[in-house]
């Protein structure tokens, strides 16, 4: 319903640049994409690290840190 409600409000990609709406909208694509990135980094490369580090015995701090701070950053 998202996609269906800006495609009324916007009309055309063009307007998405032309409109305080599409601005908005804009902003917010980037914003969630930014989101997914930072996910997709904590689950392909942060936890199989921290998961190894763990088993490993070795000091997980280090991985457990970033990992915190992506979250929190989400």
């Amino acid at each position: 319903t998202g996609l269906i409600n800006s495609w009324f409000l916007v009309g055309d990609t063009a307007r998405l640049f032309d409109t305080p709406y599409g601005l908005v909208l804009l902003a917010k694509l980037v914003l969630f994409g930014g989101m997914l990135a930072l996910a997709a980094d904590n689950r392909l490369r942060l936890v199989p690290e921290l998961v190894e580090a763990v088993n490993a015995d070795n000091n997980a701090g280090e991985v457990l840190s970033r990992l915190r701070g992506h979250v929190l950053t989400e």
